[in-house]
């Protein structure tokens, strides 16, 4: 059996299991002093002790299988690493059984040699082992037949010789100390070497006890020929350091783990990248080691290939990040294999650890170039798309100033300029949504109404015509009605257009249960709704699947290449996926795929806008740090009817409200700014009031929406929000529906 330097059996060839009738799962990762019983624990935990110092060790012990005892010789090997150190060793056992009764049989019939010197000499004769008597001056008083076939010398000649005689002068030496250990403790087991009448050196292993032999005190030495043994132990050193040679000239780290996710053994490689000693992390955690952590890095939601060969049974990979010998973030990738026991258990996992820390930052850089290319694609298109906008803004309004005493004529140029504001609100809304902001203000809707109304709406006076095949039991959403038709309403277009001589669009909407195989992978678990939108146009072609989704990227005349990164933008944002199946020539499938309601409460429908209601004349407080947004403001509620006060921001709105509140003429309504320029903005602003006055009613006002106070404006206290640029009716119909109290 091998034991790392905690005395953990790492492994066990199958002799050793079947003799000593233990099973591969009871003695795998097991300590080695637990393995035999306490009485004699002392004794094994010296040897332990011994060999851990780099000297051999060896013990008698005994175990129990049921009411039947057997005993084993153990010897146990130190294994060193290239520094010298003991990492590991060796435990060999051989059944000794017999050969323990024999000696309690030889040392009674020693005992009564003078009545039964018959039954003595039988017994001393027909042992397997080499056997011979030596009183306390090292004088041979017997040998049986197998000392003399060892040796080849005759019984006669051995009679006349000492130990010292056919010991190596190495060993000869130490006699007088290993007798005068036995004839001091009683018993003892040690090694020596032999050297037969021909010269050739024997490995011998003596266990000697001192008897009682015709009424004296001598020393029954039993003498056992560990050639075999030795030949096994030094293939086994060979081996170990043959497979340690091959570990530690390979570049990617190596270790073995347990269960417990302890380190039974490294390689050099490992150790090098992490600036640690291999004799020194043997046996403790891999996470204590590789990651300075005492906790296992799943726990930290890292993904542990360790873990997950344990519970499949499978090889696994993952991406980490360890610190090296200098401190520094290393980027490695582990790959974990596993290694069973003959029932098929998991016992212990191999890791492979590569160090990919230049391939990442290669990739890295590869991915900022891309992204500034990308960016600069995004950019062109945008002062390209807002530039024609502009020049439509300011010839229109141009005109309209050089037609201004034609009224008809001038209100013509001012709506033709209106129209082009609206394409620049649409554009920048799809910006906003394209990139991280634009968070979707979700709320529990029936998908139907919005896929329904989308279809036809994009598809009105188009040369393609369209089916839609939607359950009447479609499950609901929790999503933004507005984002979700967006997507629809961009991938129809898309579709649309991909048929410039007309076709057929097939919209298919379905419920699909967690666990179904049509799913894509990438999906966390749960119910989804997925709407298909199929076409019979072109197709697209195998080398721009990757860039579909890119801003700007477009291959048609008229498209500006934000419609499908947007779709995605919103989709992601919904927690959900977009798949796409197409074949050059057969036309194309994007598949919607969001997250699904299943209960049964069908009540859910589309937002429908607030009832107009009779404007109500209101007291309204504005904070906005912009100047023309303030002078906008006032003017567009001063025409609706309303009392109005504008400030700069957070700290001023405070003092204002409070001022109001304390004269006796507070404020009805406040709009807040939500971002303010080295201010207190609109968020923390409502706070602070809460606290002055708990029943304000406050409306957030942002041109920007990646800020959740916008998507969940509620929960911040808001009552309302109004999304920059918004029109005079917009907040008319807000003011109006939070004075009544229907919002």
């Amino acid at each position: 059996m091998l034991f790392d330097r905690q005395g953990r059996c790492l492994t066990s060839n199958r002799p050793g299991l079947t003799m000593m009738k233990i099973s591969e799962n009871e003695v795998i990762g097991r300590e080695f002093r637990d393995i035999w019983p306490e009485d004699i624990r002392p004794m094994v935990d010296d040897s332990v002790r011994k060999v851990l110092e780099g000297q051999r060790g060896s013990f008698d012990a005994y175990r129990m299988n049921g009411r039947e005892k057997g005993w084993w010789r153990v010897s146990l090997t130190p294994i060193f690493d290239t520094k010298g150190i003991v990492h590991t060793f060796i435990a060999m056992s051989t059944d000794i059984t017999n050969r323990v009764r024999m000696e309690e049989a030889l040392r009674e019939s020693a005992k009564a040699i003078e009545a039964s010197e018959q039954k003595y000499r039988n017994l001393f004769h027909t042992v397997n082992d080499a056997i011979m008597l030596v009183d306390p001056m090292g004088h041979i008083l017997d040998v049986n037949d197998n000392v003399c076939d060892l040796l080849g010398y005759q019984r006669d000649e051995l009679l006349k010789m000492t130990p010292r005689d056919f010991d190596t002068p190495e060993f000869a030496a130490r006699i007088p100390e290993r007798l005068g250990e036995v004839w001091r403790m009683g018993s003892a087991i040690f090694e020596t070497a032999w050297v037969d009448r021909d010269g050739m050196k024997i490995p011998i292993e003596i266990s000697a006890r001192v008897v009682e032999y015709v009424g004296k005190p001598a020393m029954l030495a039993i003498a056992r020929n560990i050639t075999e043994r030795k030949q096994t132990e030094e293939k086994i050193r060979q081996s170990e350091a043959f497979i340690r040679n091959i570990l530690d000239s390979v570049d990617p780290g190596f270790l073995v783990i347990d269960r417990d996710f302890r380190i039974l053994t490294a390689n050099k490689s490992y150790c090098e990248q992490l600036g640690v000693v291999c004799g020194a992390i043997i046996g403790r955690p891999c996470y204590e080691v590789s990651h300075k952590s005492s906790r296992p890095c799943y726990e930290q939601g890292e993904d542990c290939a360790a873990r997950l060969v344990f519970k499949t049974g499978k090889p696994y990979s993952a991406l980490h990040k360890h610190t090296d010998a200098k401190g520094m973030i290393m980027h490695v990738e582990t790959k974990g294999f596993p290694i069973k026991d003959g029932s098929g258990a998991v016992t212990s996992v191999i890791e492979t650890i590569n160090n990919v820390t230049e391939k990442h930052l290669l990739e890295e850089e590869r991915l900022k170039t891309q992204k500034l290319e990308s960016i600069g694609i995004l950019a062109g298109g945008i002062a390209h798309d807002f530039n024609n906008l502009l020049q439509g803004i300011f010839g229109f309004i141009s005109m309209a100033k050089r037609t201004y005493d034609q009224k008809e004529k001038s209100l013509a140029m001012l709506e033709q300029a209106e129209k082009a504001l609206y394409q620049s609100v649409n554009l920048t809304t799809q910006l906003l949504t394209f990139s991280k902001g634009g968070k979707p203000i979700k709320k529990r809707i029936g998908l139907r109404p919005v896929i329904e109304n989308s279809v036809k709406f994009m598809l009105s006076g188009s040369h393609s015509d369209f089916r839609m095949n939607i359950p009447d039991d479609l499950w609901h959403s929790e999503a933004d009605a507005g984002q979700v038709g967006q997507v629809i309403q961009n991938i129809v277009l898309n579709a649309d257009q991909s048929m410039p001589i007309g076709g057929s669009v097939i919209v298919t909407a379905k419920n699909v249960v967690e666990g179904n195989a049509s799913l894509p992978p990438g999906l966390p678990l749960g119910n989804y709704v997925a709407i298909s939108i199929q076409d019979t146009g072109i197709g697209i072609p195998e080398q721009y699947l990757s860039k579909i989704f890119d801003p700007y990227f477009s291959t048609k005349e008229k498209g500006s290449g934000l419609g499908l990164a947007t779709s995605y933008s919103i989709v992601r944002n919904h927690s959900g996926i977009i798949d796409i199946r197409t074949k050059p020539g057969a036309g194309s499938t994007f598949t919607i795929y969001l997250p699904a309601i299943t209960s049964e409460d069908r009540s859910a429908s589309l937002i429908k806008p607030a009832e107009l209601l009779p404007m109500c004349k209101a007291r309204v407080l504005v904070m906005d740090d912009d100047e023309i947004i303030r002078y906008l403001c006032r003017e567009m509620l001063l025409s609706l009817g309303q009392e109005v006060e504008v400030v700069k921001h957070g700290q001023e709105a405070l003092e204002t409200y409070q001022g109001a509140m304390a004269a006796g003429n507070p404020f009805d309504i406040i709009i807040l700014d939500l971002t303010v320029r080295g201010g207190m903005g609109g968020a923390e602003t409502l706070q602070k009031l809460l606290q002055i006055d708990p029943a304000v009613k406050a409306i957030v006002s942002s041109g920007y929406s990646d800020d959740t106070a916008i998507a969940n404006h509620l929960s911040y206290g808001f009552k309302a929000y109004l999304i920059k640029p918004y029109e005079i009716t917009v907040l008319q119909n807000t003011l109006t529906s939070l004075m009544a109290g229907s919002l």
